[in-house]
């Protein structure tokens, strides 16, 4: 292959690329996005020849050489720093690479998940601050190529890791998905980028390039054919050096002599098209001949790559030497791909045009295929064995030589990618071979990525295995359809996971026990959604399937499903009905998996009610039945809930040691969801120890990157750090959308919770007067459920009410209010800042800073103390708040009294 690349027709592109890179020093973002055979990397390849010779910028200008995403090196971020480092002068980056050191090391220690992830986040911050030293001085173009090879769920979050931040930089991304990644960008970073869409050559720019083209193979082509092959190519660049390739190499295209110019150019655009594709299947087609090795090079080269020296003398059995000189040969074509590690591989485009056109001619039987396949499988087998060796001999290099720590990690990245790159090929040739075989081998990889936490490993199999589903018995087909609602589970995609089980569960013929599956799966989605009601009718029609049809199994985890959507709408006792139903069934059929859950969710539900050593027994036999089933999973959302259960009765140290637990367990599990909830719990508990900051950066944390579900709570908690940090705008804001968000999705839960600390954040505003609006709505909106939590919050919620309205002037109606919201905490509350003998503190406080004197607490306790006396249930329940009240009659009456019951302003509810 020449050096001497041709490249016109792309003037107006240069020119914006000229503008963007002037625009110093602001960094800025362009994507080129096109279809194959477009010319995205000779764009590249041209802007790169441009600027490292260009003068003008006097040495300022700094432009790395194109980072190709089809080398499989750069699918690591930490891969692609250390590259840009080499670009920039390591030396500059010399901060950042001694940390990356020394995080490898403590890793290889043994160091918690959740503390490499959090300084892995910080080097990050080091690699960006050496970027920026560099970008005072020099303005640095980054070009990177074949962005589609990242998969489609990761790319823009790959990328965004390694810019954010980078000062005085042009990024210039190529790729076919290149407008996805643009408007991923957009929308979660904020930092909007210039999208560039290649064209097809202009019909003169096609002409040019024909012309140059010919120049460089020493070839002068008849005027008639050259414009056939102008009109047929329609101005991709690919299929014009196909045609030169091979009409200089004296290969005839028949089909293309014979063809009349004329005939050609009257044809209709739906014509014209057809003949484009015979065009396209002219120039692979003289492939099916295979008169030399090299036509078999390239005919195998379509299905198996890339290739180097050993692969191609298993497949073609010839000497490594002359395997050698046949890839050096092979390289003379353009249409061949040389990798950055030297193996080579056929142009998407021809590799396309191959297998839509000489395959099915050249092997009907597919028996050549099958042959191909066991020949490259047993290779890669091979390989797989060598590099899994490599791996352990520089585990230990890792230890034995520290001069050259660095580098044997970087080693080891490169090699572990390619180590799950080899399996993912080799599961495409078992496939071809024998589609059992290659099923029960897509089965097993899926689990040892599962455990390796590769989830991008994990799409790569789903898209493997993909095309072969028609092919799949039915049972084989929902293996692989749950494991892409798993996949799709992990990465917290809940719109994908609905939308797919939507479209399973359209399918004709399903098993019952499909059926169920398919729809706890989108009753699991729709709940981490929010949409917690139509969770609950997917999980009652799901009930009654496995009730009728005794599907014991699905039944336990509908059942907990519900139960977990009740007690989250504070509906204890449904929940408590559907976790006991579900823990007798699981001890039945002795499912210790499903015990263990049960009794976890039980010890919330005890929690909640109140039950402290109940909760915890449960969570401690839980423990034990996870560590028997080896669930780290399991474990983890165990010490969440005894994190929990820690908050609400009071032990926030302890509390913190569970949640940390917890999330080191989720950390490492790479489980972004549990992650979520565990941080949105610390900081409930952060919060409670005065550590409001901390508690701040665990719910921004959560916001960003946990499910819609968990956004009523994370609302409602920042709404409770505002107002701890005295910014009663921003908790008032923050309440609101707590309610907002929570009545869209029908969470009764968090709305009421705003609600009731609404109500309370008035008295902070002095908004005395507006305890009869919001008496009003309360009554409108919120007398309808009377579970225990709600209960408990009615009773906060009156007894705020009279706060106000004491204070407004309006003892009368304060007095019924108290009357009817401090026996419902008496009775139901036993979170220690709310029960009600710290609810009755708050009141005195409040009515001793609204006015002068205290004269007022004496009527209040004696009206109060003979409200309490003559109910037996509030003495027996709560006998410390007579004396409280007597003590309130004991106030001095020596003060004077102010104007706080007007009898003008007095209202009768």
């Amino acid at each position: 292959m020449t050096d001497d690349r041709i490249f016109v027709g792309r003037d107006t592109e240069l020119t914006h690329i000229e503008h963007v890179v002037g625009d110093w020093p602001n960094s800025r973002l362009v994507f080129i996005n096109a279809a194959g055979g477009l010319g995205k990397t000779r764009l590249l390849q041209e802007i790169y020849q441009r600027y490292q010779t260009d003068d003008t910028q006097q040495g300022q200008l700094l432009v790395g050489n194109i980072i190709d995403f089809d080398d499989q090196v750069y699918h690591i971020a930490r891969n692609v720093r250390y590259r840009i480092a080499q670009i920039l002068g390591e030396r500059a980056f010399e901060p950042y690479l001694q940390k990356l050191l020394q995080l490898r090391l403590l890793k290889v220690k043994g160091m918690s998940k959740r503390f490499l992830q959090q300084e892995f986040e910080l080097i990050n911050h080091d690699f960006v601050t050496c970027f920026n030293q560099v970008a005072k001085q020099h303005r640095v173009v980054l070009l990177f190529d074949t962005t589609e090879t990242l998969m489609e769920s990761e790319d823009g979050v790959y990328l965004s890791q390694i810019v954010a931040g980078l000062n005085n930089c042009v990024l210039i991304m190529a790729g076919r998905n290149a407008t996805r990644i643009a408007q991923f960008w957009q929308t979660q970073i904020g930092q909007p980028g210039q999208l560039i869409s290649l064209s097809p050559l202009s019909p003169l720019a096609s002409e040019i390039y024909m012309q140059h083209k010919q120049a460089q193979n020493h070839l002068v082509l008849e005027a008639n054919l050259a414009a056939k092959i102008l009109l047929l190519a329609q101005g991709r660049p690919i299929l014009i050096d196909l045609a030169i390739e091979w009409l200089a190499r004296s290969i005839s295209l028949p089909w293309l002599t014979e063809l009349q110019l004329e005939r050609l150019q009257m044809l209709s655009p739906e014509a014209l098209q057809v003949q484009q594709q015979i065009f396209e299947a002219q120039l692979v087609n003289h492939i099916v001949n295979i008169r030399t090795p090299l036509d078999r090079l390239i005919l195998t080269m379509s299905r198996v790559y890339p290739l180097d020296p050993q692969l191609v003398q298993v497949l073609l059995k010839t000497s490594y030497q002359t395997a050698q000189q046949m890839l050096e040969q092979v390289l003379a074509y353009v249409f061949i791909k040389q990798l950055p590690d030297q193996r080579i591989s056929l142009h998407d485009e021809m590799r396309r045009m191959v297998s839509q056109y000489v395959w099915p001619n050249v092997d009907p039987d597919q028996q050549r295929r099958r042959r191909d396949s066991r020949l490259a499988a047993t290779y890669l087998n091979q390989q797989i064995g060598e590099i899994a060796q490599n791996l352990v001999e520089i585990e230990q290099l890792i230890i034995t030589a520290p001069t050259e720590q660095l580098a044997h990690f970087l080693q080891k990245d490169v090699l572990e990618g390619r180590l799950w790159h080899l399996k993912g090929q080799r599961l495409i040739h078992i496939l071809v071979i024998d589609l059992k075989q290659g099923f029960d081998l897509f089965i097993e990889l899926f689990g040892q990525a599962t455990l390796a936490h590769q989830l991008s490993f994990r799409a790569i199999l789903l898209a493997i295995i993909r095309p072969y589903l028609d092919q799949l018995t039915a049972d084989q087909t929902y293996e692989v359809n749950i494991r892409q609602l798993w996949y799709l589970a992990d990465r917290g995609q809940y719109e994908a996971i609905h939308q797919l089980a939507s479209q399973l569960l359209a399918q004709p013929n399903l098993t019952l026990s499909h059926q169920a599956e398919f729809l706890i799966q989108r009753a699991e989605a729709e709940i981490k959604l929010g949409h917690l009601l139509v969770g609950i009718a997917s999980l009652n029609e799901v009930v009654a399937i496995c009730r009728t049809h005794e599907l014991a199994n699905k039944l336990l985890r509908a059942l907990n499903g519900r139960g977990w959507v009740y007690q989250n709408r504070g509906n204890y006792n449904a929940a408590l009905e559907d976790y006991l139903t579900a823990f007798t069934l699981s001890v039945e059929q002795n499912n210790t998996e499903q015990v263990a859950q049960t009794l976890t969710n039980l010890a919330y539900v005890n929690t909640m009610k109140g039950h402290q050593s109940e909760a915890f027994q449960n969570c401690y036999e839980a423990l034990e039945l996870w560590g028997t089933l080896e669930s780290p999973k399991g474990m983890g959302l165990t010490y969440k809930t005894l994190g929990e259960i820690s908050w609400r009765f009071n032990r926030p140290d302890q509390a913190i040691g569970y949640y940390e637990q917890a999330l080191d367990i989720f950390t490492h599990a790479d489980n972004i969801e549990l992650m979520s909830t565990v941080r949105c719990q610390m900081a409930n508990t952060l919060m409670m120890l005065g550590q409001l900051d901390e508690a701040n950066k665990h719910l921004r944390w959560a916001l960003e990157n946990g499910p819609g579900s968990l956004k009523p709570e994370i609302f409602f908690w920042q709404a409770q750090v505002y107002w701890k940090q005295g910014n009663l705008v921003e908790a008032r804001e923050w309440f609101q959308r707590c309610r907002h968000i929570s009545q869209q999705v029908g969470e009764q839960f968090n709305d009421y919770k705003s609600f009731v600390d609404l109500t309370a954040l008035m008295w902070d505003f002095k908004k005395y007067y507006q305890w009869q609006s919001l008496y009003d709505l309360h009554e409108k909106q919120y007398t309808n459920t009377n579970n225990e939590f709600f209960l408990r919050l009615r009773g906060s919620f009156y007894r705020h009410v009279a706060d106000l309205a004491i204070c407004d002037g309006e003892y009368e109606a304060a007095l019924r209010f108290y009357k009817l919201g401090l026996p419902l905490i008496a009775l139901h509350e036993y979170h220690k800042p709310y029960v009600v003998e710290a609810q009755l503190s708050q009141t005195h406080k409040r009515i001793t800073d609204c006015y002068d004197h205290t004269q007022i607490l004496a009527k209040l306790g004696q009206d109060l103390a003979f409200f309490w006396k003559n109910r037996q249930d509030l003495l027996a329940k709560s006998p410390n708040v007579l004396a409280k009240l007597v003590a309130w009659q004991q106030v001095s009456k020596k003060q004077t009294s102010t104007n706080f019951c007007n009898p003008a302003k007095k209202r009768i509810l």
